[in-house]
This record gives structure tokens, sequence and C-alpha cells, in this order.
């Protein structure tokens, strides 16, 4: 029912074009519990807890023309209205593969869209017989960011509202940008891993190379193999675009929903990227491929309990970050070494236990316990008498203590600011707010944003929103959401020459935030550091496609 609420159809005739938009207030996503994602995601060897959230409203609309004119086809416009920005590709099809050349050679690249919608129709090319003829009249992609994705201080500014997420939720949806690329300030919840994982799962279902759950009937059978390869494609795009081999965690919330992640091997997909372009029948081989070794298991918020979300507005400049841990690694002493087995450790052990705080949950009646909780901070727990949930709560804060402990720790000795001053601070003054569980800093640290988890049974959000605001923190609207990918399919009627068809993708997506930037070094990955960041916070995409 929220995801659908308020939904309406808006139709506007372009001439040739008819489009077809499809707006609601749809899931917003945040995503994952890590300390920061870089020093969890990035070991094959170790799995991450990722929560994955509704975040936002945003959305893709692929429209088909629908009278031929010979200038356009084979012809793909993407047009981001928010950015005023618009490019158009012909689509060139050789004998081996499929490319795009600009229209406009002073077009500005876009490696992120390009590239995706590149490596999408090489594999649909090997993979759907008739996709040249769903192409030839051309197609006109649309993208839309949800607001969440940017800081919008200036937009509440601009408005005398107070920096709180019931002022964000008052915005129009989708607001213009209103600066430069370069002076854009983002919130860190992953813009582009969002935007290729979506685009992907799009243009797939649009030319019918795979089909995913439906919301609108969500006991209907879903194919695993088709979500792997929505999956393995996305990941394949999202690295061309980045030009490296990230963790992926990212991609795989976006198509599995909450999860306990355990990474890809890099070797997997290398070959194919390192070729310099792409081979259709290379590509159709990996995706397909049973190498892929990344494991998702099943995993939700217990309960009763809540994300939230705070911006800061400072960002941190998250490579240099990366490469001064990794350098510290690679001559770091044995107490260095000390330090990652402790954090991977304790790490370990709150993965553990909020699974048994959640099988608790659902065999017990512990309604009064987790009250009682609700009423004091969380260092008071030790004074409650009770039984298995309370235990269980106590252990976890107890250890996600230990892993932000160590977290400074790595990062004193790295001379990196994972966990700085200031956010120690405010993360140690929301913890004394009665109803908080855990807080942190999520994503690679610094300064990019921070996270608690709250009891719903309490008065904590309205406490926390307050404390963050005196910090000039902008709390984000956030919920928590465990359903991974999906599409929403709207039968449509006649328009005068054709019966059209819209698909809506609900792309519960997430990402690490500010945390794209992988951890590979010579021969080896660094272990997975810290599972309680907030690895993500994704945005929920809405994926509108028109079906012929």
């Amino acid at each position: 029912d929220r995801t659908l609420r308020d939904f309406e159809w808006l139709i506007e005739d372009e001439g040739s074009m008819l489009q077809f938009s499809w707006e609601s207030s749809h899931d917003r996503r945040i995503h994952g519990i890590g300390s920061p994602k870089h020093w969890s995601c990035s070991d094959s060897q170790c799995s991450n807890v990722l929560f994955c959230c509704s975040f936002g409203f945003s959305k893709i609309s692929i429209k088909r023309r629908l009278n031929r004119k010979d200038d356009q086809m084979d012809v793909i416009e993407v047009h981001s209205p928010q950015f005023s920005m618009m490019a158009s590709y012909d689509v060139i099809v050789e004998s081996k593969w499929v490319t795009l050349r600009k229209r406009d050679i002073n077009q500005k690249t876009n490696p992120y869209t390009e590239r995706t919608i590149v490596f999408t129709l090489n594999f649909i090319s090997r993979s759907v017989p008739n996709w040249r003829g769903q192409l030839a009249r051309g197609l006109k992609i649309s993208l839309v960011a949800d607001n969440d994705f940017y800081s919008q201080r200036s937009q509440l500014e601009a408005r005398n509202l107070p920096a709180s997420s019931a002022s964000l939720a008052s915005l129009e949806k989708c607001l213009p940008v209103l600066t430069s690329m370069d002076d854009l300030k983002k919130t860190g919840l992953g813009s582009s891993a969002t935007l290729v994982s979506s685009l992907v799962g799009a243009l797939l279902s649009y030319f019918d190379a795979v089909k995913v759950r439906s919301i609108s009937e969500p006991r209907s059978p879903v194919s695993n193999v088709d979500l792997r390869i929505v999956h393995n494609l996305a990941q394949i795009c999202h690295c061309a675009a980045q030009g490296k081999i990230g963790s992926g965690f990212d991609v795989s919330s976006a198509v599995y929903g909450s999860q306990i992640y355990t990474r890809f091997s890099p070797d997997i997909i290398a070959p194919l990227l390192e070729e310099g372009y792409c081979d259709p029948d290379h590509l159709v081989e990996i995706v397909k491929s049973d190498r892929w070794d990344n494991k998702v298991e099943s995993f939700a918020l217990p309960k009763g309990f809540r994300l939230l979300l705070g911006d800061p507005s400072h960002g941190s400049n998250t490579p240099n970050m990366v490469s001064k841990v990794l350098a510290w690694k690679r001559k770091t002493d044995e107490k260095g070494q000390a330090i990652i087995r402790q954090l991977i450790s304790h790490n370990k052990k709150v993965e553990d236990l909020f699974g048994e705080l959640s099988d608790a949950l659902e065999q017990l009646n512990a309604a009064d316990d987790i009250r009682s909780c609700s009423r004091i901070s969380a260092s008071e727990w030790g004074s409650l008498t009770g039984g298995t949930v309370i235990k269980k709560m106590r252990d976890i804060e107890t250890e996600f203590s230990n892993v932000r402990r160590h977290l400074r720790l790595m990062g004193d000795a790295a001379d990196v600011d994972i966990e700085p001053i200031s956010q120690t601070n405010l993360i140690d003054a929301t913890l004394k707010v009665p109803g908080v569980f855990i807080s942190g800093v999520p994503g690679a640290g610094g300064h990019d944003a921070i996270f608690s988890v709250l009891m719903k049974d309490s008065n904590a959000l309205s406490q926390v929103e307050d404390l963050w605001f005196t910090h000039s923190v902008l709390p984000l609207i956030v919920e928590e959401d465990a359903s991974g990918i999906a599409i929403d399919q709207f039968p449509y009627g006649h328009n005068h020459q054709s019966q059209e068809e819209t698909k809506v993708f609900n792309f519960q997506s997430t990402r690490g935030t500010a945390s794209s930037i992988p951890l590979q070094q010579e021969s080896s990955w660094l272990p997975m550091i810290g599972i309680f960041a907030l690895v993500g916070a994704g945005a929920a995409m809405a994926y509108y496609l028109r079906r012929r």
C-alpha cells in the first residue's frame, strides 16, 4: 500500500513520441550495516551485512516512438531533466558487436549511462532474436533522481524550513539541481550504482530478456536465473563505468535487497574488462557463467527497529582515505594485523547476534523487553533484568562499541579520520538518547554521514532529529526494505494508434554511502573490517518502461 499510494498517470503527446510516466510515494531505501564498506565488503573470503531500505523516488522511463522517421532509426536519446542534459546516440550494429556513436561531438561523456547501454545492448543482441525491431523506431530514456541523492539544504533554506525529515518530505519530488556537477553536494547514497543497476534491469525487461518479481503479484514465481543475469550484467557495467572492480555490494543490494553479502572474485570479470571493447559472445558467456561465487543470504532488520541516516553536508575524500589505509595495511606490523583480526572478530559477532536477535523476536513475545530498553539509554541496559532479547541487545551494543573502537584504532594507525572526533562526539551523544540501539559512521567513514538504528516503540526519532539539528546534520527519510528488485506492470488502453503497456521498475536499490572505490591491491583484498557501517543508502528507483 505504501509503495503504490498517490500514483497517477501523466500522459502527454509529443508529436511522434507518446510519453507515459508514473509517479508514487515510492520506496526509499538505505542499505547496509557494516562499518565502513571499504573496510568490510572487499574481501571475497568475508561476508557483510547489508540492510536495504527504501530511499525516495526516482524514475527511468523508456519510450518508443510511434512513427518512424529515417533520421530517428536506431537512435537512443538520454535525457536528464534535473541537470538540463540531453545526449543522443546512433546505435551502430557491426558484425561483431554493438556500439554507440554520439550524434553531437560536443556532448559530454557519461560513462555510467553510455557503458551500461553498450554492454546491455550487446548482451541483448545475443539473447533476443527481434531486438532490432524493438529498437528500430528509436528510444528515449529519461533519468530522474530522488532528492535525497543530493543535499537539499539550499532548497530548505529558500523555503525557510527547518532541517528535518518532515521538511524533506514536504519538498516536491525530483527537484532540479541548481548547481554545476563540479559543485554538486551528494549525500553519498550511491546514485551512480543505483542508476547502473536500474538501467540494466530496465533495458533487459524492455527487450523481454528477463522477467523479475512483480510488486502487484508479490507471490508470483521469480526466476533466480533472471535475477542472476540482472545482477551479473549490472556488476560488469558498473565496474566498466568506474574503470575498476569494486566490491559489488551496491549492485547486489539493488537486485536482492537486504542480505548477508559475500563478494564475487574479481578475476571472474577482469578478462572481459581488460579487452578494451565489448565482445558480446564473451559477455554472454561471463554473465551466464557458473563461476560467479558471490553469496547472498536473506537478512532483515529485526522487527521493532528502524534506520535513520543523517547528512552533515561536509563530505570526505574517500579515494584518499582508501589509499592511505591500503598503504598502511601493506606495511603494518603485527600490532596492526591484530587490530584487523580483532575488528573482523567483533564484526562477525555483531552479524551473528543480529541473526539471533531476529530469531528471538520471531519466537518470543518480547514487547515488554523492547519497551524497557526503549525507555533508557543503551549504556543503562545492564541494569535491566530480562530474558533472551535483552541479553542479545546488550551483547550487540557491546560488540558494536568494540567495532567502533577498533575502527578508530585503525584510523589512528593509518592517519585516516575513519571516525573523526566531531562524529565521535555526535555518535556518543546520540547513543545517550533513550530508544537508540546503535549508531556509527557509514560508508568509508569520515564526515559523509551518520546512521542510527532506533527502536520504533520510543520517542527516539524526534529527539535524535532535534539533537542532529543542533549539529547541522540533516536527517534523511529512510525505511528498511528487504524485497530487492521488482517491477510493476500497468496495462494502458488504446491511444489512437496502438495499445500500450507500461512497466514500472521498483528497484529498492542501495549502495555504500560514498564508497564505490575498490580496495584491490597487488594480490589481496582488504579483509572485512566493520560490519556495522551503514554501508549504503542507495535509492529506490522506479523504472518506467513502455513496451510495444
